[in-house]
């Protein structure tokens, strides 16, 4: 009983801290959008590793996350799912099916994402 007492009252005197830390603004600059967005990308990061996603699964998540915080142009999306485009060929040239076929489903994802991006920017500058 002593102990979960004494451990409470550490408790309060640490959330007592962190909020006298708040109020004089040292703890501030770590409270941004930008440092929010990457905490909230590394716990998405975390729960794949902890449900076993592979790589690619964990790397597509993520961008998505990250896409959602911080939103690119469409058309640097658009340029990247042509890259993709590109690739798939001269990855079949090469004899390389899985990895042709890998990018033909990242090309697929980023020209989806280009679309979806179009239509909100449209949206946006429609409000404007």
């Amino acid at each position: 009983m002593f102990t979960q007492v004494s451990l409470l009252n550490k408790y309060n005197q640490m959330i007592e801290k962190i909020d006298n830390l708040i109020h004089q603004k040292k703890i501030e600059k770590y409270l941004n959008k930008q440092y929010f967005g990457y905490f909230i990308i590394g716990c998405f990061v975390l729960l794949g590793l902890f449900l076993n996603w592979s790589i690619k699964e964990l790397a597509v998540v993520s961008f998505l996350v990250w896409l959602f915080l911080f939103p690119l142009r469409s058309q640097i999306l658009a340029k990247i799912s042509v890259i993709c485009l590109v690739m798939t060929p001269l990855m079949l040239f090469s004899n390389y099916k899985q990895r042709a076929e890998a990018f033909a489903e990242l090309a697929y994802l980023f020209l989806a994402l280009t679309v979806v991006m179009s239509i909100s920017e449209y949206l946006s500058k429609e409000k404007e």
